[in-house]
């Protein structure tokens, strides 16, 4: 569909016998926050929504301050010559209180810190301490509860197969510490075009979840650390049946961390979107790609693509469905657990733009 930048036409579809909802009745129309590419989100304690994305070779940040209703206007963060962007290649964004760490891909991966709010930013900071080896591209970004911040990506350092390392930025620091293997497979490598996520507990635990290539099977594994990302459990895979592929599905999943059930990620196998627990137990949602997913005090909110659109939904109501033409969503829960903040990769007429809407 061909719009206007700037407009804000929703479209309203049913899927499968799903019932459509008035998008902007239940949550308000969808802002367009610019120009731009592979949007990620972030919220901070108090409550700030912290969005970053790409335009041409240049990583932009907006915020905003009063849940949504408004938005800054995007200002640069950094430049860099190979920025890497598409199919979940770009900038991630995570925050804590006037801290914000934007990290971005090329040959390197690299992080600019702001301690200010977004005013200034660093320059641009090595992530991986082994030149070369983030060339891939995939990763992303998650805060822990002590003020640091965590890193995950593919990684070639140990030649072209890929692995699975990661790096933690402590409170107030200004370089990262010193990369840690999380998991290398036994196969030769993890599967190459799949990205990586992190989260983090309370008690200081980070869960890492990856799809693996392992015995012909592209299946999702768990990695657990209880040191706060110093050292990694054997990972463990979850699901039930095996998905035989010779082949990268280029989709790599969500992951939350749940204060009564772990760690939860939302998964794709073949084109059934599968929600997975700890323990490896999974449950079908429904069918589409490029899943996340955000938890509220009401229960779990999810988002997926189907077809040109993306679809958002409430884990209490799986039979109705919100729907918004664009791609590659990303989620975050607000701080009170009342809402979540989705942004959208859409199209408007022949340039990308960044689409932002609250999903009660």
């Amino acid at each position: 569909m061909r719009r206007p930048l700037g407009s804000l036409i929703l479209v309203f579809a049913a899927l499968g016998g799903l019932r459509p909802i008035d998008v902007a009745a239940a949550a308000g129309a969808p802002l367009v926050l610019g120009e731009g590419r592979q949007p990620q989100v972030a919220v901070a304690p108090s409550g700030a929504i912290e969005v970053a994305f790409a335009r041409g070779k240049e990583v932009f940040w907006t915020r905003s301050v009063d849940g949504g209703g408004s938005f800054t206007a995007p200002s640069l963060v950094g430049e860099r010559p190979d920025l890497m962007v598409g199919m979940r290649r770009g900038p991630r964004i995570a925050a804590i209180d006037e801290r914000l760490v934007v990290t971005a891909p090329g040959r390197d991966l690299v992080a600019w810190i702001s301690d200010d709010g977004g005013k200034s930013w660093s320059a641009p900071l090595a992530v991986n301490d082994s030149p070369g080896s983030a060339v891939e591209g995939l990763h992303n970004l998650t805060t822990l509860a002590d003020g640091s911040f965590f890193a995950v990506w593919l990684d070639s350092r140990s030649g072209k197969r890929a692995r699975i390392e990661g790096s933690r930025l402590e409170r107030g620091a200004k370089a990262w510490n010193r990369n840690v293997e999380i998991y290398a497979s036994p196969d030769g490598s993890v599967c190459e075009c799949c990205h990586p996520s992190v989260a983090a507990g309370l008690g200081g635990e980070l869960f890492v979840l990856f799809r693996n290539s392992l015995g012909g099977n592209r299946d999702p594994y768990l990695a657990t650390s209880r040191d706060g990302g110093k050292s990694f459990a054997a990972a463990v895979r979850l699901g039930g049946a095996s998905w035989a592929l010779d082949a990268c599905p280029m989709d790599g999943g969500g992951l939350i961390v749940d204060a009564a059930s772990g760690a939860l990620a939302l998964w794709r196998r073949e084109r059934e979107i599968l929600l997975l627990a700890a323990d490896g137990s999974e449950s079908k949602l429904g069918e589409g790609t490029q899943p996340v997913l955000a938890r509220l005090r009401d229960g779990l909110r999810f988002a997926w693509q189907e077809g040109p659109n993306v679809a958002s939904r409430n884990a209490n109501r799986m039979a109705e469905v919100r729907t918004l033409p664009g791609r590659f969503p990303a989620l975050a829960a607000s701080p009170d657990g009342v809402r979540a903040y989705l942004v959208i990769e859409a199209m408007h007429g022949k340039n990308s733009a960044i689409e932002f809407t609250v999903v009660p």
